[in-house]
């Protein structure tokens, strides 16, 4: 008998293996959102932040970044949803456009800034996911990186004060 690749949970293995790749995202981008927490406070250096954040989120989708981070807003979302990601993924990305939006501007770089914004937005519109300006608090994102099970003290980076 075959099994689709495409059924999440048909084989107690797939399932594991879809829960250790999940697992593998959440950390990725979880420690490039620290990170670049770190980077625009402590080294007052947005514009490298937020191309942390732009390569960790072309990272996690397995997309091309340079492709994907200048769709338009709804285009994105949309190529986002053809890949059928998980939910819980697709909030770490849209937590992590909103950061990457939040240092472009710091930055000086109103467009990109704006793009990013809306970009967040379309993408938590289309996978359910609560977004504003509070969602990327240092301890909004902590509050994220707990219910995915991750200890945020744990991701290698210190939680600036």
């Amino acid at each position: 008998m075959l099994t689709s690749i495409w059924g999440y949970g048909t084989q107690r293995g797939d399932n594991v293996l879809t829960q250790d790749y999940l697992m593998r995202m959440f950390m990725q981008l979880a420690a490039a959102m620290k990170e670049s927490l770190l980077r625009a406070r402590g080294e007052n250096d947005p514009r490298v932040a937020a191309d942390m954040l732009d390569a960790a989120i072309s990272d996690a989708t397995e997309m091309d970044g340079g492709l994907l981070l200048c769709m338009a807003p709804e285009s994105m979302a949309a190529m986002l949803q053809l890949s059928q990601p998980d939910p819980q993924l697709m909030e770490y990305v849209s937590r992590s456009l909103l950061l990457s939006s939040r240092y472009s501007s710091e930055a000086g770089d109103s467009s990109i800034a704006a793009l990013r914004r809306e970009q967040a937005y379309a993408v938590a519109r289309a996978f359910g996911v609560d977004l504003d300006e509070s969602s990327i608090s240092q301890q909004e994102l902590d509050a994220l990186f707990e219910r995915s099970g991750l200890d945020p003290r744990a991701l290698g980076v210190a939680a600036p004060q």
